[in-house]
């Protein structure tokens, strides 16, 4: 305790008898901190999407076109099975897979409920972890499109009715 007691003694005296330092320790950490606030930046952009679209239903692509109209997600590629995409996956050359089963309209139509699925590259956990993120605000906000979307349709046919 009493050495650190001396090395702060010493360090005061020292920055108290050479006036050029007071600038040096309050000016500039005020000026980084300036500075450098805008460019540290967590975004992530074009993070490339597998989509295996097993339904081609209206449904499927527009959530396709709403997933990569997003500007986070870039096309790499659509292939027909979830092995050929979880493939991609493992060469790296894919960062998140979303797979649409067969059916996914109609189960969505008749029972109110759909099911997808989410594969993260997980290796990056940063990335992986913004990419999901993106993954499923976007899913969430077609969920919510869609059910205001049906609702307006209700209210017009109780109208009509």
């Amino acid at each position: 305790m009493r050495t650190i007691k001396y090395i702060l003694q010493k360090e005061f005296l020292q920055v108290f008898r050479n006036r050029a330092m007071l600038p040096i320790i309050f000016v500039m950490p005020v000026i980084q901190l300036l500075v450098l606030a805008f460019a540290a930046n967590y975004e992530i952009r074009d993070i490339r999407i597998d989509i295996v679209d097993q339904d081609r239903s209206a449904w499927s692509q527009r959530l396709t076109y709403k997933m990569l109209a997003s500007g986070y997600f870039k096309l790499n590629n659509a292939p027909f099975s979830i092995k050929d995409a979880y493939e991609d996956l493992e060469r790296d050359k894919a960062d998140i897979v979303l797979a649409i089963p067969p059916h996914f309209e109609r189960n969505l139509v008749r029972d109110n409920a759909a099911s997808l699925q989410l594969l993260v590259n997980a290796i990056n956990g940063s990335k992986a972890g913004l990419a999901n993120g993106y993954a499923t605000n976007i899913i969430r906000s077609f969920n919510k499109d869609l059910r205001t979307e049906w609702l307006a349709l209700d209210e017009k046919m109780v109208l009509r009715g």
